[in-house]
């Protein structure tokens, strides 16, 4: 039973990660902003629904699609994460002075 009420505990809460990261990134949206914190909600919310998937298998990996989608899920966080911090250490972009 905890196992059950764990993940769909989980699984709300990256939904509600998801719905977080999409709004703030709509807020603060500069050049790509949106664009990444889209796709970063995106991965979020489906890692949720997988949890809840789990719910209903018992197991992160069990069937195999399932662990693929995470696995998915978590390479695109991470592909967010290394264009999220590359853009943190660019310089700004200052307008061309005529």
């Amino acid at each position: 039973m905890i196992h059950y009420w764990g993940n769909v505990i989980e699984a709300v809460f990256w939904m509600a990660v998801a719905a977080t990261v999409y709004l703030r990134s709509e807020r603060n949206s500069g050049p790509g902003w949106l664009d990444l914190g889209a796709r970063a909600a995106v991965a979020f919310f489906w890692f949720g629904i997988s949890d809840f998937i789990e719910v209903r298998t018992g197991a992160w990996y069990r069937p195999l699609g399932l662990l693929a989608m995470k696995g998915i899920c978590v390479a695109v966080l991470l592909h967010c994460l290394v264009c999220h911090r590359r853009a943190q250490c660019r310089p700004p972009v200052s307008p061309a002075q005529d």
